[in-house]
């Protein structure tokens, strides 16, 4: 097909009629060719050949709506694999995506093999150990670390081998896992429940593929269809962002509808609010993403900022800057300098077991608050009844 087409736009458009028909309407790949970005994004492609998936070498920024052809002759919860040319892209694609009720699977140039890695045989159920039921310190500062990086990324490259290091264990560290990925690598997911230690937990990325849920058509479908992703992982505890968006009604159908204890919302302090409850959920926004050399300024700037106690904060460390094990001691060591006995360093599973509490007995005050006020209410009411009974009886 060489001197076929005039452009990139010509070609695809070519493809769109042509070769789209013959795939499969369930896989589609975003590969970039802009520059020298290809060579990043080429190492799904065995994947994608394997699953008779199609590859678009479009821009996300300068084809959008050409995409958007692609996406509209897919099937519903397609998944789309891959990642745009360049990073700050990544939402804008994954909103374009979620607009047409389609599943982002983010994976760059450490996601090779899945055709391999899909078939191995594998058990199908993953099972962790919980801890909601904690004992609150009410004048504490509870902090948790959390990795994260794209999903297939993680589960190749050993957390960017940030699992292999000999000193994990050491520090209680939640990692980000889409189970989704389990239909990519179901022999890697067993691999790590396996050598977990006691101080590992595996918090969902999402709930069964990447979403926008502002934007997805079919939220309630997709969220009842993840529940048995999050099942199979034994997850629960879910963070995603919805791209810096509140959202009332996201807030009311992932708590209704998940089978979960809490949620770490947003990539990073998107909000002020630390932390709200949503039909007996905990709802908690992290206070830091990005470089561990970065975050304990960050966080002790947060603490000193707020003299609430207790304080619940979610630290997420970005596996793109090669963390190291060393890294999360230091800044336990920093922080344990500062402040003492005053940190509580745990798991997700914790910090919203503990946030939990703190919110009920909130609202339990606020309960007992209100049923005073409503008693006072009454008792006034029935000293004027009985005041105007005693004035009619002297009459």
């Amino acid at each position: 097909l060489r001197g076929k087409f005039k452009d990139k736009v010509e070609a695809h458009l070519w493809q769109l009629e042509n070769v789209l028909p013959r795939c499969n309407r369930s896989l589609i790949n975003l590969f970039p060719t802009e520059g020298d970005v290809a060579i990043y994004r080429v190492s799904v492609v065995d994947y994608v050949i394997a699953n008779k998936g199609c590859s678009i070498g479009l821009s996300v920024e300068e084809h959008s709506s050409l995409i958007s052809e692609y996406y509209e002759r897919m099937d519903k919860f397609s998944i789309v694999l891959g990642y745009p040319e360049d990073s700050r892209l990544e939402r804008p694609w994954v909103s374009l995506t979620s607009k047409h009720g389609l599943l982002n699977v983010l994976a760059t140039a450490f996601s090779p093999n899945f055709s391999f890695h899909s078939k191995m045989p594998a058990r199908r159920e993953y099972v962790q150990e919980h801890e909601f039921d904690v004992d609150l310190d009410p004048d504490k500062i509870y902090i948790a670390f959390a990795v994260s990086d794209l999903g297939l990324n993680n589960m190749q490259d050993f957390y960017y081998e940030m699992w292999l290091d000999k000193r994990r264990g050491e520090v209680p560290i939640s990692w980000w896992l889409d189970p989704i990925v389990a239909d990519f690598c179901p022999g890697i997911v067993e691999y790590y429940y396996d050598t977990k230690t006691s101080n590992d937990y595996f918090y969902s990325a999402h709930v069964g593929g990447r979403i926008r849920p502002s934007d997805f058509p079919y939220l309630e479908e997709y969220l009842k269809r993840g529940q048995k992703y999050l099942d199979m992982c034994s997850l629960k505890v879910v963070a995603f962002s919805n791209h810096n968006k509140k959202d009332e009604a996201v807030f009311e159908l992932y708590s209704r509808l998940l089978d979960v204890e809490g949620f770490s919302f947003g990539f990073g302090p998107e909000f002020d609010e630390e932390l709200w409850y949503v039909n007996d959920k905990v709802w908690i926004v992290p206070r830091f993403m990005g470089d561990p050399k970065e975050a304990y300024e960050a966080i002790s700037e947060y603490i000193e900022s707020s003299k609430r106690r207790p304080l619940f904060i979610i630290v997420g460390v970005g596996l793109w800057h090669f963390p190291r094990v060393e890294d999360l001691l230091e800044i336990m060591k920093a922080l344990v300098n500062e402040y003492g006995n005053d940190v509580v360093f745990c798991t997700a599973d914790e910090l919203i077991g503990a946030a939990k509490i703190k919110v009920e007995e909130r609202g339990t005050r606020s309960r007992i608050s209100t049923l005073s006020v409503l008693m006072l209410l009454a008792l006034i009411g029935i000293l004027i009844l009985l005041l105007h009974y005693l004035k009619k009886r002297s009459d």
